[in-house]
Order: structure tokens, then sequence, then C-alpha cells
């Protein structure tokens, strides 16, 4: 399977048994989310790609509300780290600047968080990207994550 930018925006709340879930792992060299006893959520994390998948049992989606019943596991959060080797949404590169983040989105940020100067986030349906710069000069990322909300 080849990832693209678009491949973990398309994934985001998707239960851990979809077929589109389980390819993307199997890419990563991940193993399938289960919980132990006890457990409601379950951190992927896979330092060979630079990432972070978090899959949780909270319902936001129609289609996640239909499963409730089924403790079904949704991928409700991706993180990538500073040294990642993977395409990122909106094709961001970690050593993207402001202006040119706001240039991929489309658009300036919704929010810039309150306890930070270097974090800024997007608001899309279901769906919040957060960039978070090394500097207060904004010139490359720390971190950039999205979750489901």
């Amino acid at each position: 399977m080849k990832i693209t930018e678009n491949t973990f925006i398309d994934i985001l709340g998707l239960p851990e048994w979809d077929d589109r879930v389980l390819e993307v792992l199997d890419a990563l060299e991940l193993e399938r989310p289960v919980l132990k006893e006890g457990e409601v959520d379950k951190f992927l994390h896979s330092k060979k790609y630079g990432i972070e998948l978090f899959f949780d049992n909270i319902a936001i989606t129609e289609l996640q509300k239909e499963l409730t019943s089924t403790n079904t596991l949704f991928l409700d959060h991706v993180s990538f780290d500073k040294d990642t080797i993977l395409p990122m949404p909106f094709n961001i590169k970690m050593e993207d600047d402001y202006k040119t983040i706001i240039e991929k989105i489309g658009r300036k940020p919704d929010v810039k968080a309150t306890e930070s100067e270097t974090t800024f986030i997007w608001d899309f349906p279901y769906k919040r990207f957060v960039v978070n710069f090394e500097h207060e000069s904004l010139n490359s990322l720390k971190e950039f994550w999205f979750r489901m909300w």
C-alpha cells in the first residue's frame, strides 16, 4: 500500500477492523489494536515511521454511533514525530514555515492556542488539525497532529 498525504485523513474515525485501517497498520508494521482488560484506549507508535496512532471507543460520527454497542475502537488521533518519513496531510513538511502551511491548508488557522505562542488550530467537520512550531519564529514544526472532535 502506498501512503499518501490523504491516507490518514481518509481513515481517521474508522473502526480498527476496517480494511483501509488494517492496510495502513500493515504498511506501518503495526499490530491491530487489541484492548486488555480494563483498557479503554490504545496507542500505537512506530519509531521507524515517526507516527503515533490513538484508538478509542468514543463515538462522534454517525457510523461510530451505529457501532457503539460493538465495543469497536476507532482511530481518533494521528500524530507525526519531528523525524517522520511519512507524507503528512496537505503535503505539510516539518520544515514548513507558518506562511507555507497557511498556503497548503488554504486558509488561516481558526484558533491560536491560548497556552502557546507557537500552536495553531484548523477546524474541519469532525477533524481538528494542530501545528506546533519549534520556535516563536514559526519557521519549522515541532509537531503536527490531528484528531476527531
